[in-house]
């Protein structure tokens, strides 16, 4: 029934399907009118009731079943999402198979009940979600520290409750793992593999197709049988390991305890690690690398690195022992140490120690050597240390040989040049104690003021910067005798010898005296004692006497000299002659060396004596006695030895002729003369002179003679005086005698190769051989 006040009425509550007859009735408040004419009224189909949809994932078909529809004659199912995606189709069943739906959507079917004129609501909705769409953006990668595979998809509205990622090996071998997000790790792959990666994905019906395929490479494989390989040469480690899967490189990757790194990459299974710390261990893992990861390290490999280089801080060459003592820092690493000296000719010297010192020993004389240090650790050694130069012991020096000079008693020592050597000290030392020597970076050297009659023994020093111990074998040298002291020298005025004595000196085995004269002269004589006599010295000298020593080698120098004057020379060039006026006797000499005065003294034949002294070269003897040869005594006087004369005579003035007589010789005219001898007369001279000056004279060595040519009528004063060769005698008395008158001229011819004598009166006036000049 429907009840309304209009002309019209609407049943809500028809029942579906059926078929209705109708008819109206008016009314008002009190009656109801009859009903009218009947119409028919067909409802819908009733809704299709209990929809059930279904999906049969393994053909993506929907399908969707209700119960039969009161008066339906056909159906129609629409299937539509929120998206708007709509699918209808139509049926006569109750059931109906839809294809065309969309992956991943929830859909909305309803089924609506057709008949002839109508069709029914739509039933309530059934819900029907189909299959999830096939995951997008899939990737997969490795987490390299934990080796899972993480695959990843985009997250869609696809209807996908949850999403199943599944790798697969090329032998068949797979391995899944689910997730409601975005993403989902599967652990445990096999490393070093290459898996096809799917995602697929799930509501609590279907499953969606396996998305697009994705690669996923694992991570590498670990490297297994690493083996780190110190090379000593350069403080580099190979290091090598076996090859793993999945690598297309590898890293090695090296750390000492103080944190230091090194590393080296390799395609191959080897690689050097450089850039090492030296002395330290390191522990070395691989880790294989591919595009995306790196594999887990290996398993650790130690080494020990290069020990570092050690650096030389001393230097100190003990000189007695021909060694050098080094000392060093600490070096890492090292488990000992080899020190290596060599020289310049190859020579070498070592020592191993582990301690931080040790003692190069019995280096080679003079030579530079260089030294390195290096560090071991029993398998590598360090590299070489700076090397440092030091020179060994200088040699010694060798065929040492000295030559004394015995004038300067030094010694000029000369020997080999040895090698390493600046300078050499030459030493003298002789038994007494006394040393001396002296330096020079030649090979000879001069030992000034070397004592006397000693014994030295010399060595020479070969002498460096460090050192001034190398000796050479020693040798003996005796020095020149001292000089002899104590000169004494005296004079035996009577045989004129000199004797001459002295000290001994020490050395000397012979001496030799020397007298040396003001003039040049000298002389000497040989001992071997300690006194010697000059018997022969020049006179009137002043001597310079010096003694030499003598051994078998050297002279020493000469002594102090001590003068002398030898006895005085004999006067020279002594002569005497008389001032005939005077009746003196002038005596004059040489002046003589060192005579202070001369002494004359005269004796005559009738004893008479007389003398004179001078310190000029002559003195006058006076009043000496006429005609008288007078031995004459020069003696030259120095106040020590008076005893060098010099003797001669000296004739006095002859004596006056006595007792003179002249006698006229008439027929001749001519006076004879007479007369007694004189004492000391060599020669007579007669002369008689006039009153008016006419002289008259003869000569004769006896005592007459006869004054000739006189002029007639005059009377002659005769006298006669006494000469010798220098003087003459006074005049003797006078004599008087009176010519005759008249005059006779002798005309004489002859043949002057005969003998012819004229005589007068008988006597003898003219002999043939008498130079006559011819008138």
């Amino acid at each position: 029934m429907c009840t309304t006040n209009s002309t019209s009425c609407t049943w809500e509550d028809l029942h579906c399907g059926d078929l209705y007859t109708v008819h109206v009735i008016s009314n008002d408040y009190l009656c109801s009118s009859s009903p009218s004419n009947s119409t028919t009224v067909r409802t819908a189909p009733c809704v299709p009731q209990n929809l059930v949809p279904t999906l049969d994932c393994g053909r993506r078909v929907g399908s969707l079943t209700w119960d039969l529809s009161h008066g339906a004659d056909f159906y129609m199912v629409t299937a539509e999402t929120n998206a708007g995606h709509k699918v209808e189709l139509s049926t006569n069943d109750t059931n109906a198979y839809i294809s065309e739906f969309q992956c991943g959507q929830e859909y909305y079917l309803s089924a609506q009940a057709v008949d002839s004129e109508c069709r029914s609501a739509p039933s309530p909705p059934a819900t029907l979600r189909t299959e999830p769409c096939n995951p997008t953006s899939i990737s997969s990668a490795m987490d390299c520290l934990s080796n899972i595979a993480v695959v990843m998809w985009a997250v869609s509205d696809g209807g996908a409750e949850y999403y199943t990622a599944t790798v697969e090996h090329e032998d068949g071998q797979s391995k899944s793992c689910m997730s409601s997000s975005f993403q989902c790790g599967m652990p445990d792959l096999r490393c070093g593999q290459n898996y096809t990666v799917t995602v697929t994905a799930s509501n609590q019906h279907c499953h969606s197709d396996p998305s697009v395929v994705n690669t996923l490479t694992t991570v590498p494989c670990v490297p297994t049988h690493v083996v780190a390989v110190m090379d000593c040469s350069d403080n580099t480690a190979s290091v090598t390991w076996s090859p793993t899967q999945g690598a297309l490189s590898y890293r090695a990757m090296a750390q000492s305890p103080r944190g230091a790194l090194s590393s080296c990459e390799s395609t191959d299974p080897q690689c050097i690690l450089a850039n090492l710390i030296c002395g330290v261990p390191y522990t070395v893992q691989v880790v294989a690398v591919n595009e995306r990861c790196s594999s887990l390290p290996s398993h650790l490999a130690e080494f020990q690195t290069v020990p570092c280089t050690p650096e030389i801080t001393g230097v100190l060459l003990d000189c007695y022992t021909d060694s050098v003592l080094l000392e060093w820092a600490y070096a890492e690493g090292a488990v000992s140490y080899i020190a290596t000296a060599q020289s310049g000719d190859k020579q070498t010297a070592t020592c191993n120690t582990n301690h931080t010192n040790c003692e190069l020993m019995e280096l080679a004389c003079g030579q530079t050597y260089t030294v390195t240090l290096r560090a071991s650790d029993g398998q590598c050694d360090s590299f070489q240390s700076t090397s440092v130069k030091v020179s060994s012991v200088p040699c010694p020096p060798q065929a040492v040989v000295s030559q004394l000079n015995c004038l300067a008693n030094s010694a000029r020592v000369e020997w080999e040049s040895s090698s390493g050597v600046d300078s050499y000290t030459v030493q003298a030392m002789s038994m007494e104690g006394d040393v001396t020597g002296c330096e020079t970076d030649g090979n000879v050297c001069s030992i000034l003021d070397l004592v006397c009659g000693s014994t030295y023994n010399i060595s020479v020093n070969a002498v460096s910067n460090e050192c001034n111990e190398s000796e050479s074998t020693l040798i003996q040298m005796q020095t020149a005798p001292c000089v002899p002291e104590q000169l004494e020298a005296n004079m035996d005025c009577d045989s004129g010898s000199v004797s001459v004595s002295w000290e001994p000196s020490n050395g000397a085995t012979s001496y030799t005296a020397v007298a040396q004269g003001n003039g040049g002269y000298a002389s000497s004589c040989n001992s071997s004692d300690t006194s010697c006599q000059f018997p022969e010295l020049l006179c009137g000298l002043s001597y310079s006497i010096t003694v030499q020593a003598s051994d078998d080698v050297c002279n020493s120098a000469d002594s102090s000299a001590v003068q002398l004057n030898t006895l005085l020379c004999e006067p020279q060039n002594v002569s005497a002659q008389m001032e005939c006026g005077s009746n003196a006797g002038l005596v004059s000499w040489e002046q003589g060396e060192l005579v202070s005065s001369y002494l004359v003294r005269a004796v005559s034949p009738d004893g008479h004596r007389t003398q004179c002294d001078s310190n000029a070269t002559s003195c006058r003897l006076p009043s000496m006695h006429c005609g008288q040869q007078y031995n004459l005594t020069v003696t030259a006087q120095d106040g020590s030895c008076d005893n060098s004369n010099a003797y001669l005579s000296l004739q006095s003035v002859p004596c006056n002729p006595t007792n003179v007589q002249a006698s006229l010789q008439c027929l001749s005219n001519s006076a004879a003369v007479t007369w007694e001898r004189a004492s000391g007369a060599v020669l007579y001279q007669a002369v008689g002179t006039t009153d008016g000056g006419h002289q008259a004279m003869c000569n004769n060595s006896q005592t007459h003679c006869d004054l000739s040519g006189l002029q007639c009528g005059q009377t002659y004063n005769v006298t006669v005086v006494s000469k010798d060769d220098t003087c003459s005698s006074v005049d003797s008395d006078t004599a008087h005698v009176r010519t005759g008158k008249g005059r006779i001229d002798l005309y004489i011819t002859a043949d002057w190769s005969l003998n012819y004598s004229i005589l007068f009166g008988g006597q003898l006036c003219l002999d043939a051989e008498t130079n006559v000049t011819p008138l």
